[in-house]
């Protein structure tokens, strides 16, 4: 080379000459490209690479006093730009993107590849920014397990077996488990459809609810499909259970929506009496105070059989989610939600016409823990005022948003050559919906 830099980066095809000087006569000169020895017994070598990436080439010479120290060049072979897959958004539907939007969220990019594309190494990436810190520790999923070595943030479909393909790459995941959530050719919700031999179409179809920043036991995905269990409200029964807020874990204040999610169902006939949904703090202790006398306790709103039904959200044959109940964090109720509160269940049904959340208790097999150990869940026995743990987990999850979020997306693929494209990291704003005071429903 012209200098005594031992990095360098140079084009595909690219010659390059290399040159070495000693002090003493050599004999033998050993030159290895890649690790391949090229039988070249001279003080220079004149090569280049047909492929990108990072490259070796070394070096050394013997004489009769011995071997000299090796040298090694490490050569970045840059890709002909004119192969390297191009990635353009085509579109992002719905636009503007609002929160209680109940629809499919649709992102359109098309690859043009003079190549044909490896599709197995597609990697299409999703998360929420907090625009006013850059924060996006967004998704929770909780309790605190063992897979998620930054704690219990995990973005969706993060480091649950089976593996995304690209878990493992640092250059995609930035290094962390928190930030980008997504899919890869496995995933169904993203499709590919070849146009030509040059362009093909990636289409990403998911919901509002995976997108918006959440909290969920373990997985929302295992939950879904899980087999559930019928638990009953209703004049005898209660049901209390533990929820964690994104928000407040975050430091954030306190002006943002919570959406909570319940799985329902009714037990026999729709029930003819309201259920109460209520709201304690983290001061509140499911083992020994009584929401009828804890201070840290508020009912919400009532709801009607006709509305705990009203169906929105089903992902799954197994889960059914009736329409959120919307809440401003602010007018919740004289309480201020905690990092973690708790949220209670109570009707003067008559058990022949109960109300029913779903809970489950298998081994979703992605971590150290079950859905029967998450210890999330109390029953609450409206005769005598005791409650219960449940070795359950109630089939439930929460939603948050706020203003000055915005959701950013980007997608990568590599050819059958190996050369990587790379969108750039597309930003849709999040429009916040006008809501009434609490609750909102």
């Amino acid at each position: 080379t012209n200098n005594d830099t031992l990095s360098l980066s140079i084009n595909v095809s690219e010659v390059v000459n290399f040159n070495v000087t000693a002090n003493q006569s050599i004999d033998l000169w050993r030159w290895f490209k890649d690790d391949v020895n090229q039988t070249h017994n001279f003080d220079n070598l004149t090569t280049s690479w047909a492929a990108s990436g990072i490259k070796t080439l070394s070096v050394n010479g013997t004489n009769s006093n011995g071997t000299t120290s090796t040298i090694v060049w490490t050569v970045t072979v840059l890709p002909d730009p004119t192969s390297i897959p191009n990635i353009t958004l085509v579109s992002f539907s719905p636009s503007p993107f609002q929160v209680n939007y109940t629809g499919t969220v649709t992102t359109s990019y098309i690859v043009e590849s003079a190549n044909p594309l490896n599709l197995s190494s597609l990697a299409f990436l999703y998360g929420l920014n907090f625009t006013t810190t850059g924060d996006m520790h967004n998704y929770v999923a909780v309790p605190y397990n063992s897979i998620a070595s930054e704690g219990i943030y995990r973005a969706p479909y993060r480091n649950l077996t089976p593996y995304l393909s690209w878990e493992s790459n640092d250059t995609i995941t930035e290094g962390n488990i928190w930030k980008w959530g997504g899919g890869d050719n496995d995933s169904t919700w993203i499709t590919k459809e070849v146009i030509n031999s040059t362009h093909t179409w990636i289409n990403a179809s998911t919901v509002t609810e995976d997108l918006l920043a959440s909290s969920f036991y373990l997985s929302k995905r295992e939950l879904y499909t899980a087999p559930k269990t019928a638990f009953e409200v209703n004049r005898a029964q209660g049901l209390i259970f533990k929820m964690w807020n994104v928000d407040e874990l975050r430091g954030r204040d306190s002006n943002y929506l919570i959406n909570l999610y319940f799985d329902t169902a009714w037990e026999s006939t729709l029930p003819g009496y309201p259920i109460e949904i209520g709201f304690c703090n983290d001061s509140y202790d499911p083992t020994v105070d009584d929401i009828d006398t804890c201070a840290n306790c508020s009912k919400i709103v009532e709801w009607n059989g006709t509305r705990w039904v009203s169906h929105s959200w089903v992902p799954d044959s197994n889960a059914s989610y009736a329409a959120p109940l919307v809440m401003n964090a602010t007018q919740v109720t004289s309480l201020i939600p905690d990092e973690i509160n708790y949220v209670w269940l109570r009707s003067e049904a008559i058990t022949s016409s109960s109300y029913v959340l779903n809970a489950t208790n298998i081994d979703p097999g992605i971590c150290n823990l079950t859905y029967a150990q998450t210890e999330t869940f109390w029953t609450y026995n409206e005769l005598n005022g005791v409650t219960t743990a449940s070795a359950y987990t109630p089939s439930f999850f929460a939603t948050f948003s706020r203003d000055f979020e915005e959701l950013l997306h980007h997608l990568y693929i590599a050819d059958n050559q190996g050369t990587w494209g790379h969108s750039e990291i597309y930003s849709e704003s999040i429009g916040q919906s006008t809501y009434p005071p609490y609750p909102v429903s």
